[in-house]
């Protein structure tokens, strides 16, 4: 399936960027665990270099690696990261007629909550590996590292402590629990959300993502 054009309402950050390493290629999608992965796989896979699939350098006949999110949880995520980042006015978040003003007059705010089917227009899914974030995300990727491209884990198992991870905070999970709070109890926001991101769901109902040899066994 090729990702259609998708229209948005904000301005294009490193829009179709990919990743390329020697062993295959990334396309970081914010708030999908794209700082995880491409500290992995710097460490892991080594050199690398920046191109952009739409109007630069095609993707190859590397692997090509993507991770999708389910959009809701990626949304409160996307949202706390505003908030903490760029907004700053934390208090307001307590006033729940201004956050819906706010959050409701366009649901995506930034690069953090833009609809991740934009990162991938134009890309064909059959030609991507996905994977899908969750607990299970740091085992299949050393697996895949491992098994599918045949990297020893000697090649990062000694470095994992410069993996790069986004790290909470105080402030970070005070927002978070609010959102989800705000979540639970308003379903009209709920259907918005589902609604604005429509494209991600039928994306990630339409792939199949990656299951590791020991899934297979």
């Amino acid at each position: 399936m090729i990702v259609p054009e998708i229209q948005s309402k904000i301005f294009n950050h490193d829009m179709w960027l990919y990743i390329s390493y020697k062993d295959c290629n990334f396309i970081p999608i914010p708030k999908n665990s794209s700082t995880y992965v491409e500290s992995f796989f710097d460490i892991a896979l080594g050199a690398k270099t920046f191109e952009n699939f739409r109007y630069g350098k095609p993707l190859n006949g590397k692997k090509t690696i993507v991770v999708l999110r389910d959009p809701l949880d990626r949304w409160i995520s996307g949202m706390t990261e505003h908030f903490c980042t760029r907004h700053r006015a934390i208090n307001d978040i307590s006033n729940r007629d201004l956050l819906w003003s706010y959050i409701t007059n366009q649901i995506s705010l930034d690069e953090h909550t833009e609809i991740q089917s934009r990162f991938l227009e134009s890309a064909n899914t059959d030609e991507l590996t996905f994977f899908k974030q969750g607990p299970d995300l740091e085992l299949s990727i050393c697996l895949f590292v491992r098994n599918e491209l045949k990297i020893n884990d000697d090649a990062w198992i000694n470095k994992k402590y410069l993996i790069n991870y986004n790290r909470s905070s105080w402030t970070k999970d005070t927002i978070k629990n609010y959102l989800s709070t705000v979540i639970d109890s308003d379903l009209e926001l709920v259907e918005s959300i589902k609604k604005f991101y429509k494209h991600d769901y039928d994306l990630i109902n339409s792939v199949k993502f990656y299951k590791n040899l020991e899934d297979a066994t």
